[in-house]
């Protein structure tokens, strides 16, 4: 029999495996420390990045509030430089040129910015199309088309007509687009359009322009009803003036003088340099009242305010 020394090792082998079970544990705790500090370091950089662009749009929002055009679109520059077609931005910096032109006097400048407000807004609905959005960017694109002229007029009902079925119904759309109907000879189509604008709120240009259009449709009836409101509720100087010189245009075409005379006089209350409220007026002394020493006197007046005045200069 052999009794030569055999050495333990039972209790090494089990030490070894508690000391390699720390271990493990240890490392799976470090690691889970690790990804819990990662998701919250992310969590909180996200926030922080979340945060920091609500800020920065807030602040776009601010300017463009503010009617700090300039600034705005020096801002949008850099963002579009880094991405050129972000719906926002282009949208800011197409609103911005868009609302410098229209606040601008000087034709060339006007143009200038009509232009870059058209190529920032042409580029809208390629990479958006979502109504929230398009329908005013398609409004302001048919209204800088109204500005544009004659030319462009089936342009501007084509974009407002956009923006109406993208849902935007407002009084201002509604009334540039009856105006540019108007201008192409579509009155009844201008007044369908019109009258809503004036069932959504009151205004003396919509009646105005209500008015008009009757009258040029031959229905004298209803454009004296809104010849008549428009004068009675306009503040604005240059509104009642049209309406009051329209409804003496009116009367003196069928021949009702008396009535005519009088919307002629209170035209020229209101502006006293109205050469054809003269001139009519001079018109209705000679033809009704045979009166050619007042007409004359009428129409050198007119010839004073405007020495071109052809029917005065004839007359006399």
């Amino acid at each position: 029999m052999n009794y030569g020394y055999q050495p333990y090792v039972g209790k090494n082998n089990a030490r070894k495996h508690y000391v390699h079970i720390f271990f493990n544990i240890l490392l799976i705790t470090v690691l889970l420390c690790a990804v819990i500090w990662g998701v919250v370091f992310c969590a909180q950089y996200i926030k922080h990045n979340k945060q920091e662009k609500i800020a920065v749009k807030e602040s776009y929002s601010a300017l463009y509030s503010n009617k700090n055009y300039l600034e705005l679109i020096e801002r949008m520059d850099s963002e579009l430089h880094n991405n050129p077609l972000q719906p926002e931005f282009l949208v800011y910096r197409g609103f911005s040129y868009y609302l410098l032109g229209e606040a601008e006097h000087d034709s060339s400048r006007r143009s200038v910015y009509f232009s870059l407000a058209m190529s920032d807004l042409r580029k809208v609905p390629i990479v958006y199309s979502a109504n929230d959005l398009l329908g005013n960017v398609y409004f302001c694109i048919g209204k800088i088309y109204y500005y544009y002229g004659k030319g462009y007029y089936n342009l501007s009902i084509e974009y407002l007509n956009r923006a109406i079925k993208c849902g935007v119904e407002r009084i201002d759309l509604l009334y540039v687009l009856g105006l540019v109907y108007s201008y192409v000879g579509e009155y009844e189509k201008a007044n369908q359009i019109l009258l809503r604008a004036q069932d959504l709120e009151k205004n003396d240009l919509v009646l105005l322009a209500i008015g008009v259009n009757y009258y040029r449709m031959g229905k004298m009836d209803e454009a004296a009803e809104y010849l008549e409101k428009t004068a009675d509720i306009s503040a604005e100087i240059k509104n009642k003036e049209k309406a009051l010189f329209t409804l003496g245009t009116i009367y003196f075409e069928q021949g009702k003088y008396e009535n005519a005379l009088r919307y002629y006089n209170q035209t020229i209350e209101l502006n006293e340099n109205n050469a054809e409220a003269y001139f009519q007026r001079g018109e209705i002394y000679y033809l009704y009242y045979h009166d050619n020493i007042k007409a004359r006197s009428q129409w050198r007046k007119t010839i004073e305010i405007d020495p071109g005045h052809l029917k005065a200069g004839k007359r006399l």
